[in-house]
């Protein structure tokens, strides 16, 4: 355990501290990194909350709360599965590193451990930047107790495992393609410091178009609530069944979430170990074959 606490922080404070925001450099360069990031995280809780407010008001007038939920599940699944298939696709698959982990004297399980939890990490973190002020906002306008932040801190922890098992799935194949690792590596390296200023201007736009705020967005959401409904397919629309439903409908969707849950668990590892075997062979290998030049 501790060889692998030690291993998941080192890869934390790696990739997601400053210096792997920034790419090194100065003070100067951290400090406007950070104010950057500080602005744009800001940026974005304001616009969304600017959105979701009048959208869950709408939604509870037309006494159905339980779709600004699911529209919140929706955007709390694009972010998470870009993080997860970039995060798979530099951290297990064409992971630059395996040459200084693999020879350190602990078990490479631990190492595939600490890569996994880091790559969950980052997709929790980009599911519970939305579903966690959704969550403040539903609860305020449309109430809900304790048992509603009980559901929805659960549905937040197991959400981000079905993107990352889609990301997997298809990642698997694309890096066993001839040339695309550094292809792939240069663009998840960089892919990630876009997601936020990217979003931001998505819901700048959205804010824009929304117009007075809520007059707009209620008649969007009355006029394409069947369209909202066809994109929010199970297992999605289960995740936000569970958090805004009740009684035996919560109940019922929860334990097929979890069945899902625990399926893509299951199939997430097996496909990530079967990548980070390959990416360790072929890196061992090819260190093998520049020793013997």
């Amino acid at each position: 355990m501790r060889d692998f606490l030690t291993l998941y922080f080192a890869v934390v404070c790696g990739r997601m501290g400053l210096d792997g925001v920034s790419g090194g450099g100065g003070k100067l360069k951290k400090a406007i990194v950070a104010a950057l990031v500080l602005v744009f995280g800001a940026f974005f809780f304001l616009a969304f909350l600017w959105l979701y407010i009048p959208l869950v008001r709408a939604a509870v007038e037309m006494d159905y709360p339980a779709l600004a939920m699911e529209i919140a599940v929706l955007f709390s699944v694009i972010p998470c599965f870009w993080f997860g298939f970039f995060g798979i696709m530099r951290n297990v698959c064409f992971a630059g590193d395996i040459l200084l982990l693999a020879p350190l004297p602990v078990r490479r399980i631990c190492i595939f451990r600490s890569k996994v939890a880091f790559v969950y990490t980052c997709c929790f973190l980009s599911c519970a930047a939305v579903l966690v002020p959704a969550l403040v906002v539903y609860s305020l306008l449309a109430g809900g107790g304790i048992y509603l932040w009980i559901r929805g801190v659960a549905v937040c922890i197991a959400l981000p495992v079905i993107p990352l098992t889609i990301g997997a799935l298809l990642g698997a194949p694309l890096s066993l393609l001839p040339g695309s690792g550094r292809t792939l590596s240069a663009v998840s390296k960089n892919g990630a410091k876009l997601v936020i200023p990217v979003a931001d201007l998505c819901l700048a736009l959205l804010c824009i178009l929304s117009g007075d705020g809520a007059c707009k967005v209620g008649d969007v959401l009355t006029s394409n609530w069947a369209l909202i409904k066809t994109i929010s397919i199970p297992p999605f629309s289960w995740a936000a069944i569970a958090i805004s439903g009740g009684g035996m409908t919560s109940v019922i969707t929860s334990l097929l979430l979890c069945a899902v849950v625990l399926i893509c668990w299951v199939l997430l590892l097996w496909i990530l170990r079967a990548l980070f075997v390959r990416r360790v062979s072929k890196a061992l290998s090819t260190n093998s074959d520049r020793a013997m030049n």
